[in-house]
This record gives C-alpha cells, sequence and structure tokens, in this order.
C-alpha cells in the first residue's frame, strides 16, 4: 500500500515545482546603432481584451460564483487587474536585479534618448480547472497565458521597436493525483474538501489565480530575451 504521507509529499512537489513551460516565439529584433546604453528601463502595464478571458471553470469557483454578488465581467475584470499588476511588479523586481533603474510609466509615455520601455498586451488568458489539475493532471483543466510583448528604445532619430515577440505560458503536463494511485487520489480530495471549506467561508478573496502565476512565467521569459538583447548589443550588464 502506498504512503499517503509521500503521496501527499509528492503531489505538492508536483504542484508547486517547475511543470508549467513556457517559450518565445515570433521574435524580431532590430540593432540599435545609434543608442547608447540604456540607464533606465520604463515598464507599462499590459493591456488585456476582456473578450478574450477565461475564469476558473472549477466547480468551486461555480460555488463562488453563486454565494457572490459579483457579476462574470467583474471576476474577468479583477482577474485582468491582478494578472497585469504581478506581470508588471515581477517585470520590474528583475530589471533591478539585472542592476538597472526600473520606472513605472504611464500608458501613453514613450521612451526618451537612454531609455528602454517595455510594454506589450495580453492576447488571452484561461484560469483552466484547479480540480483537474490537482486530481487528474497530464494537461487536464491547464491554465494558460499568452502575450505579445515589445520594447522599445529612444535615440536620437526617435522611438523605435528594437524587440518583438510573443509570449506562451501553462501550467503544464504533470501528472495528478489520481495518477498515483488510491492515496494520491486521497491526498486530493483532501486538498479540494479544504478549498471548498475555504470557498464556504469567503476565504476565497484571498485566492491567488493560476494566470498570475503564469504571469511570473512571462516576466521570466522577457527579462531573458532582454539580457540576450543587452549582450548581442555590448552593453554590459552589472546585476546588484
Amino acid at each position: 500500500m502506498r504512503n499517503p504521507t509521500l503521496a501527499l509529499v509528492l503531489l505538492s512537489t508536483l504542484t508547486l515545482s517547475g511543470c508549467a513551460k513556457t517559450h518565445v516565439g515570433n521574435l524580431h529584433e532590430s540593432l540599435a546603432s545609434d543608442m547608447p546604453r540604456p540607464s533606465r528601463i520604463l515598464i507599462q502595464n499590459f493591456s488585456a481584451n476582456m473578450q478574450n478571458v477565461k475564469t476558473s471553470s472549477s466547480p468551486f469557483a461555480k460555488i463562488k460564483d453563486m454565494v457572490s454578488d459579483e457579476s462574470p465581467d467583474q471576476a474577468k475584470q479583477e482577474l485582468t487587474q491582478e494578472v497585469v499588476k504581478a506581470l508588471s511588479e515581477e517585470l520590474s523586481e528583475k530589471v533591478k536585479e539585472m542592476g538597472y533603474t526600473a520606472v513605472m510609466a504611464t500608458n501613453d509615455a514613450q521612451p526618451e534618448k537612454g531609455d528602454l520601455l517595455i510594454t506589450g498586451r495580453i492576447l488571452d488568458m484561461d484560469e483552466g480547472n484547479a480540480l483537474r489539475r490537482n486530481l487528474i493532471g497530464l494537461g487536464a483543466g491547464q491554465s494558460s497565458l499568452n502575450s505579445e510583448v515589445k520594447i522599445l528604445g529612444g535615440s536620437n532619430s526617435g522611438t523605435k521597436t528594437l524587440i518583438d515577440f510573443k509570449v506562451h505560458a501553462d501550467s503544464g503536463n504533470m501528472p495528478g493525483a489520481a495518477v498515483m494511485g488510491p492515496a494520491g487520489a486521497a491526498a486530493g480530495a483532501s486538498a479540494a474538501a479544504a478549498t471548498a471549506a475555504n470557498v464556504a467561508k469567503g476565504a476565497a478573496s484571498t485566492y491567488s489565480s493560476s494566470s498570475a502565476h503564469q504571469a511570473k512565467s512571462l516576466a521570466d521569459n522577457i527579462v531573458k530575451e532582454l539580457t540576450s538583447y543587452y549582450q548581442k548589443q555590448g552593453w554590459a550588464i552589472e546585476k546588484q
């Protein structure tokens, strides 16, 4: 018989480990021959199309909807705000780790000479189904986030698009508790029961969305592309 404690540990490991995946596509770059080494990096909040936002389809989310006065549009708006904020904050922290000044910019801001500006839009997001992810996995109930990113530079000749690409992030295809047998399923059921109890108590208001976690993965890839571009330009990177 499988050890229930071991199954729970494995379940937690699968859920929290690096099972998610991200990738960059449609990458276009332009060399900035007339630009000095940037002194600061501006970060704009990404825009998003609410029509392409899908909130959680899990039964617990539906229970929350039934006991809440919140409309579907409000739920989408709150999810979008959380994801946009997570992406901006994560980008800011990672830019600072590179040794540069990170500045949150307004939506109409343009980079001055010596500035870079990270901007873009969220093409679509899907919260998926957390219950299916935890119990079944292997792609079932997967959450995902797709974004288009532009990095602009300010030079003597004006604003120029230096990097343009798309980034995809999702929760991955790791197996869930049910794949681990009875003990694993029991562990998953216990977690599901706890989630249901929290929803009933109103604790769901403190829930951190899967899409916000995917936004952090997007930020990782954006900064990787930015770092690669710096190296190609010969701009030294001095980490703090």
